[in-house]
């Protein structure tokens, strides 16, 4: 996994170290994202994509908003205490962190990872589509868009320790 996650991976993973972390992820993230009583096809093509419902887009979306995060760091631009809604992307992604608790005592209550596994897809799915329609450092107040940034950030990162799964800061 660690091999094949480095070559598919080359121009989006930096470094060895990144592709150890994302292959890794991509693995487990297959095996706990499947509701137990069902089965999966080992399809590792599939595993690896940075595209679609696997580890690697994960680990990607979190990454990216490290990026983020770092850039308005160095611009001396500092996340706002609260969020606001300007865009519905931004309110759909706030409405999935929302729904983050809810994702994490249906997963006790079931003994089943994929609830969160799926929570975290979701969150980054909707945040893709935030980072696409709002741009946050061009923003008239990019601190409240960065402050969407390190909500977004903080639950995905939270699901995917959760799942075992590490993060990557770089890819």
């Amino acid at each position: 996994m660690i091999d094949l996650a480095l070559a598919k991976s080359s121009e989006k993973v930096a470094d060895c170290q990144a592709a150890t972390v994302v292959g890794l992820g991509a693995l487990k993230f297959a095996d706990l994202s499947t509701p137990r009583k069902t089965g999966y096809v080992f399809d590792i093509d599939r595993m690896t994509s940075f595209e679609g419902r696997t580890g690697p887009y994960l680990q990607y979306a979190y990454a990216r908003i490290c990026s983020i995060l770092d850039k308005a760091a160095e611009a001396g631009i500092v996340p706002g205490e609260t969020v606001s809604v300007s865009h519905p992307s931004e309110r759909a992604v706030l409405v999935e962190c929302l729904w983050y608790p809810h994702a994490l005592s249906e997963a006790a209550r079931q003994l089943e990872s994929f609830e969160i596994a799926d929570q975290a897809y979701r969150v980054a799915d909707a945040f893709s589509r935030f980072y696409t329609d709002c741009p946050v450092l061009k923003a008239a107040d990019p601190a409240a868009r960065l402050a969407t940034c390190r909500l977004v950030a903080r639950v995905i990162g939270k699901c995917l320790d959760l799942l075992g799964m590490a993060t990557v800061q770089r890819m």
